[in-house]
């Protein structure tokens, strides 16, 4: 799993983190009797307080500290002799993605138990002290990317871990085209629905669940030659189909997502126009964005197709 940001579901080595005021639980160790509090939501600065044990403590303090500081991002953890020995991270879908219109969905975007803890329900008790009373008004989901596995373990003993973990949370796989749940063969996302969850955004969330935004159809047109692979190969790299490049604007054909420098051609979706200067600003199917920010357009077209499939998602609801 991962923070607010790149990876998945990222699962980190082999001691981890986490908290929530309440209860502890006494696990018997093979020297000796722990005890394990899990409390939450934390702050970020309430998480500073504590050390992490068995994790690289920069990184997961940083990404822990930085879901915490998520507009309703959920940050709990597990503690043991007062160190960090498990944690979980809850954060709502940012703007562009695809479940981002669902207003109940959360994605559980980090979680680990530390070795010698797991098995004994910390992971659990941590899920239903993140989530709290809303447990049955929320739709939760997780990727699980192997790319993120502690080292020494299978792609496959990951998968059946995630499957595994999650489901003693009442989660069930479920098959989906989303870019990042298919990054892999062995990726895996598992799914929760509170039973008090509107229909309407149950719908929602499985119509999303298949839809084939990894599989947007783009062109690009741009006569730098690096500059138009850059381009190419970031796209590709986030999983959108390429279907054309070319140093011309007579050279691409048809898409739904036009890349390109040139006054022409346009996408039947989008068009994403490479300017030297000014801001990214957008006017209908048209987003310019500066060169300066090139690496930014994976996600530009990700948040502005999603945004243009929702709309004419809500006008065909409406007009049906």
């Amino acid at each position: 799993m991962h923070g607010t940001g790149a990876a998945r579901l990222s699962w980190f080595c082999t001691d981890g983190p986490r908290l929530r005021r309440g209860y502890g639980q006494s696990m018997q160790d093979t020297n000796r009797r722990v005890e394990v509090a899990v409390i939450g939501p934390l702050s970020a600065d309430q998480l500073v307080e504590f050390t992490l044990a068995g994790f690289d403590g920069d990184d997961i303090g940083w990404m822990l500290r930085e879901v915490a500081d998520t507009p309703g991002g959920r940050v709990v953890a597990g503690l043991s002799e007062g160190r960090i020995v498990a944690f979980l991270c809850l954060v709502p879908p940012s703007p562009g993605d695809r479940f981002y219109p669902v207003a109940s969905a959360l994605e559980v975007t980090a979680a680990e138990v530390a070795a010698t803890y797991r098995g004994h329900g910390v992971f659990k008790r941590m899920f239903e002290a993140a989530v709290g009373r809303d447990l049955e008004e929320q739709i939760l989901y997780a990727i699980g990317d192997p790319a993120s596995r502690p080292p020494g373990e299978s792609v496959r003993a990951f998968r059946e871990r995630v499957v595994s973990v999650f489901g003693s949370a009442g989660f069930f796989p479920y098959p989906s085209d989303h870019a990042d749940a298919t990054v892999h063969r062995d990726s895996v996302l598992v799914v929760r629905v509170g039973r008090a969850v509107p229909g309407w955004d149950v719908e929602s969330f499985f119509e999303r669940l298949r839809r084939p935004d990894a599989r947007v159809r783009v062109a690009v047109a741009v006569g730098d030659g690096m500059l138009r692979n850059l381009v190419r190969t970031d796209l590709e790299r986030h999983g959108f189909d390429v279907v054309s490049v070319a140093a011309t604007p007579d050279g691409i054909g048809s898409a739904e997502v036009v890349v390109t420098e040139f006054a022409e051609p346009a996408g039947s979706l989008l068009t994403v126009r490479l300017v030297h200067e000014g801001a990214s600003r957008a006017n209908g199917s048209t987003v310019w964005q500066p060169l300066a920010d090139i690496e930014k357009i994976p996600d530009v077209v990700q948040r502005e197709v999603a945004r243009r499939r929702d709309s004419r998602w809500l006008r065909s609801s409406k007009s049906g």
